[in-house]
């Protein structure tokens, strides 16, 4: 028997990691890493598995001489979290296995932090399901290499039921599940399509239904984050998810409400809207990045545009008709552009109060935005935008 140690780095504070709200409801992290519960499920019998999260309890030399390997997933805003784990295994002697979004992106940029021989053992690079069991036999023989990554990219079909009892429910703000990965836009600060692609992949009604009953026999009751990307990229795999999980939600009680991410052309779908609110659907994370016509234009944000109507009067109008079924709306803003900048006031003169979160494009994971790879992607340095502190 082989034990694996799981490690979630220190989520620093950002705006998805509420981490100066937690406190008042009890709870000690956002959301569970549920990258790495999901990997969980791709050990064979002959691995005993623990998950640190790093957000929930610190990590303890005695995890470290408990594990044969130490495996991370991280993404950028984890950097320094990750380098200081990286270096505390080499001390105790454990290899470390990296993957997740940051690594997949630059993975190079990883490796030269550290001195020669004293970085990360092995990275499993992007979407693992199909390439994971060959890594852990690989590793089992002895002759693991330093670097893996898939051909192509997997259906989500093939992958597991996360692992939730590695970890306590009562830990987390929202427990979390994926129904989808990728999405059909293509806007130029965005890493999702570099990191998913463009063609939305998704998991069955009656996957998801699997999915649920396993958070359901947790304990768990509350809010429940579908991190899709786009939940509609897919819009009629997403309406036929719907109706699986209103039927679902109705046989239990609701024991979930559900917030997700989603485009604003979601406003554009009612036969959507209706269906998300009779599933529980909460809140929404919307796409808003800019009022500002030219900034939309400039970043390939077309669905954003009113079609004849100013953009800023549309997305008003996409927010409030969100709110009109039920569902609280945030939204994440690029100020990336100069464009963005004088366009900012005109919405809020006419009464209307914009909300921003000022963001770099690059702080989600440098060297994977199509407008990044545009200018020399995977064979320049991180982005001075980009330091370790971010």
């Amino acid at each position: 028997m082989r034990n694996a140690l799981l490690v979630n780095p220190v989520f620093p504070p950002s705006y998805w990691s509420y981490s100066y709200a937690l406190e008042f409801v009890g709870k000690k992290a956002s959301i569970p890493p549920l990258g790495l519960l999901t990997v969980a499920s791709m050990f064979p019998d002959d691995w005993s598995l623990r998950l640190v999260d790093m957000n929930v309890r610190p990590l303890h030399d005695e995890d470290l001489a408990w594990a044969d390997a130490v495996f991370t997933s991280s993404m950028i805003v984890q950097r320094d979290s990750l380098f200081d784990v990286v270096q505390r295994c080499r001390r105790a002697g454990v290899p470390v296995v990296a993957g997740g979004p940051h690594p997949t992106a630059h993975h190079a940029g990883i490796q030269a932090e550290f001195e020669p021989g004293e970085g990360v053992d092995h990275f499993v690079l992007g979407e693992v399901e199909a390439i994971f069991p060959a890594f852990l036999e690989d590793l089992r023989k002895g002759i693991a290499k330093p670097l893996y990554g898939p051909a192509e990219k997997p259906e989500v079909a093939t992958t597991p039921v996360p692992r939730f009892d590695l970890i306590d429910p009562d830990d987390y703000g929202s427990m979390a599940l994926q129904y989808s990965r990728g999405c059909p836009f293509d806007c130029e600060f965005c890493d999702i399509t570099a990191l998913y692609g463009r063609r939305p992949r998704t998991k069955s009604p009656e996957q998801m239904v699997v999915e649920l009953e396993a958070v359901y026999r947790t304990g768990w009751r509350g809010s429940l984050f579908l991190v899709d990307d786009n939940f509609i990229g897919n819009k009629r795999n997403a309406l036929q998810l719907l109706e699986a999980v209103k039927k679902w939600q109705e046989a239990h009680g609701y024991p979930f409400s559900f917030m997700t991410e989603a485009s604003v052309n979601l406003a554009k779908i009612p036969e959507l809207l209706r269906a998300m609110q009779e599933s529980g659907f909460t809140m929404v994370f919307l796409g808003i990045e800019s009022p500002g016509e030219a900034a939309l234009e400039k970043t390939s944000k077309g669905q954003n545009l009113g079609q004849g109507e100013e953009a800023g009067s549309f997305l008003q109008r996409a927010v409030h008709t969100l709110q009109a079924h039920g569902m609280e709306v945030s939204s994440l803003a690029s100020m990336a552009t100069r464009s963005s900048i004088p366009t900012c006031a005109s919405p809020a003169r006419r009464g209307f109060r914009w909300r921003w979160q000022v963001c770099s494009r690059h702080s989600k994971a440098p060297g994977c935005t199509r407008g990044w790879l545009a200018r020399g992607g995977f064979g320049r340095p991180p982005p001075a935008a980009t330091p370790r502190s971010i």
